[in-house]
């Protein structure tokens, strides 16, 4: 028995050490590209296109950042409208979601059904870029707004479902005694249900607002002042720029462009970091929410 059960024992042991190998592949594969990134954005465009892509710059050089931060107080108004319109754009879209799916789940809530429907149709079909840029622009008058970059992503089909499937029954357990003792709707969500559902505020929270900090295509639609151009609408401009120097390069004097390089690789790396670098910081605090969240949301249904 004792030798059998060491048996057993050590064969735990052996699947736990395989189990963590392979989960420490894992993550070296998942940390490596971005290690590589940051490395190859301080690497000259010259050692690029000699030598490759390398984990050890031969040659380092900041010329990529230089060029995404030549012009700070820009770069300072970009950074600014995209922590707004994805702070705000965040917490709106979190509870006008899980009011909807809130209100759906109730069993006594009157055409949920319909609403459901609603949202399903409209999440799957839209009105077209024509008619959706002339109600923004000549019905809303959005045009050079936040709301602009924010209304679009809000009431996403799948977070509200998402909400849904997580509240499931939960939700008539849970306020059952509550109506008795005479609270109303909006207290027992805002007591209730919010408190016990911060997987799933949170992983939704996650999802959203990775949304709306790459927001980049409602800015270059609707956006024509420099000061409220967005993080990644900014950076595919200095990008496009670059690369029309560089195609161009004979045909510009030299007087207008500088003595600055004119980097595309390594500018391309530059930006993944300065874009994905504030996500990857915030990401941990999300974490603990994240599997928990996206499981329980959808096996609940």
């Amino acid at each position: 028995m004792a030798t059998t059960a060491l048996k057993i024992s050590q064969k735990i042991k052996l699947s736990k050490i395989i189990i963590h190998v392979i989960l420490l592949l894992t993550a070296l594969c998942c940390i490596f590209p971005f290690i590589l990134i940051v490395m190859v954005s301080f690497t000259s465009e010259l050692s690029i296109l000699t030598h490759g892509y390398k984990f050890i710059p031969q040659e380092f050089s900041i010329d990529a950042y230089k060029l995404i931060f030549s012009n700070p107080e820009q770069i300072l108004n970009s950074y600014k409208t995209t922590i707004i319109i994805t702070t705000i754009g965040t917490i709106i879209n979190v509870l006008i979601t899980s009011m909807f799916a809130y209100a759906i789940v109730r069993k006594e809530m009157f055409g949920r059904r319909v609403l459901s429907f609603f949202v399903v149709v409209s999440g799957m079909f839209s009105g077209g870029l024509v008619a959706t840029y002339i109600v923004m622009t000549q019905y809303y008058h959005l045009q050079n707004t936040y709301a602009v970059m924010i209304l679009p992503h809000i009431g996403n089909m799948w977070y509200i479902f998402l909400f849904r499937a997580f509240f499931g029954d939960m939700t008539y357990s849970l306020t059952e005694s509550a109506i008795i003792d005479g609270a109303n709707d909006v207290t027992i969500y805002l007591k209730i249900i919010l408190p016990v559902s911060k997987p799933i505020v949170a992983t939704v929270a996650l999802f959203s607002a990775l949304d709306l900090w790459n927001e980049w295509y409602q800015a270059m639609l609707y956006i024509t002042k420099d000061s409220m151009i967005p993080l990644q609408f900014l950076l595919q401009r200095v990008l496009r720029l670059v690369q029309f120097i560089t195609a161009n390069m004979d045909r510009i004097p030299s007087s207008l462009i500088g003595s600055m390089s004119m980097p595309q690789e390594s500018l391309k790396m530059a930006m993944v970091v300065v874009a994905a670098g504030p996500m990857l910081i915030v990401f941990p605090f999300f974490q603990k929410y994240f599997v928990r969240g996206i499981v329980l949301g959808s096996a609940k249904e």
